[in-house]
């Protein structure tokens, strides 16, 4: 009883935690890649970093418990969090599809010890492959991605991504489509959606009045809004700057000190008048440097990867992360509000560069930013 106690404390800390590595993650990110639309799943990073955490020791091991803010002591303890962690949602309304995998190059011989730890706390196993047949192993990979996310993301790895000198590559995606609660109406003609302060671009726009968590993030300098999904737990948090900006770098800086979770906890639920864009965005990159800049390195470097292959040398040649999200919510028969509804309280225009979060009330599942809406 009081181990599992102990467990459930650790993992309740450990969400908490999680969630300003998600800041810190999407802030480095966003720094470097500041000209282009971004989301990620910061989970899916997480519970990959893990899956290398089970593998490590010595300071390598030492560094990604820290960086991961995972606690307790032995490793089954630090990944007890991951083990009720769904990867997955799939109902008519929501759908969440998050994967990851670890593939090592044949010559390292994989520990059964890993794989079971892996198993058990990740739903996850490495796979030996042959990385000098460059053609036949990207089709292997990015026929997994592909499969695991209703087969929206295809040819995620070509032939040149990996070499016969890939030691050990991790892979990541995901997928996510919803409809709201109460669906959007469609305008018939394009609205203005302002990238910058002086230049627009005409975009497919949804309008709705609705009673929404509504509130103000001074430190930000922003305005909130939380859209609910249909038939689910998770809302669309949406962030919005209070002037048109050329970019969001200072939101994106001060978001690293803040757990997105609670950017609600002072909201309230008003009436209001939402417009906003529709987008989709299909983003990739690699992780190698952004981890660097939050203080990840040694997996890429130094190895010590010691419980995952008695083989030695062996390090991470690099990290894809791939994913799509797609907001489209199109109503036939949904009416146009009013012009004039005495009812409304608020008005959130989301007519330029914005953030949002896909979460519910522990969890920050995506995080990404719209700076012009494609």
């Amino acid at each position: 009883m009081i181990f599992r106690l102990a467990t459930l404390t650790l993992c309740t800390l450990g969400l908490a935690l999680a969630d300003l590595f998600t800041s810190q993650v999407f802030s480095s990110l966003a720094t470097k890649d500041n000209r282009d639309n971004l989301v990620i799943s910061p989970p899916t990073i997480r519970a990959s970093l893990a899956l290398l955490y089970a593998g490590a020791e010595g300071q390598t091991a030492l560094e990604l418990k820290e960086r991961l803010r995972l606690r307790g002591h032995p490793k089954d303890v630090a990944l007890s969090e991951f083990k009720q962690q769904p990867l997955r949602i799939h109902t008519w309304d929501v759908k969440l599809f998050t994967i990851y995998k670890l593939y090592v190059d044949a010559k390292y011989a994989i520990k059964s010890s890993f794989q079971n730890l892996a198993i058990t706390y990740l739903q996850a196993l490495a796979e030996h492959v042959n990385f000098s047949l460059t053609k036949l192993i990207a089709h292997h990979i990015s026929v997994f991605v592909e499969v695991n996310t209703l087969h929206k993301l295809k040819d995620t790895l070509s032939p040149a991504e990996i070499s016969s000198m890939t030691k050990s590559f991790l892979v990541q995606g995901f997928y996510f489509s919803g409809k709201f609660a109460k669906p959007f109406h469609r305008f018939k003609e394009y609205k203005p959606f302002f990238f910058d302060p002086f230049h627009s671009v005409s975009v497919a726009t949804y309008i709705k009045d609705d009673n929404l968590f509504y509130g103000e993030v001074p430190l930000l300098m922003s305005r909130a809004i939380e859209i609910p999904y249909k038939n689910s737990k998770l809302s669309l948090l949406i962030i919005l700057p209070y002037e048109r900006t050329f970019d969001l770098k200072m939101q994106e800086e001060f978001l690293k000190h803040i757990d997105i979770r609670f950017l609600d906890s002072h909201f309230q639920s008003v009436d209001v008048r939402v417009q906003i864009p529709r987008f989709k965005i299909e983003y990739e990159t690699y992780l190698k440097d952004a981890l660097g800049d939050i203080g990840i390195s040694r997996i890429f470097n130094n190895g010590e990867l010691s419980d995952l292959s008695s083989t030695p040398n062996l390090r991470v040649t690099n990290i894809k992360h791939r994913g799509l999200f797609e907001l489209n919510d199109d109503c036939e028969n949904c009416i146009e509000p009013a012009a004039n509804n005495s009812d409304i309280r608020q008005y959130f225009i989301a007519d330029h560069p914005f953030l949002f979060a896909v979460k519910d009330q522990t969890k920050i599942y995506l995080v990404g930013r719209v700076l012009k809406p494609v």
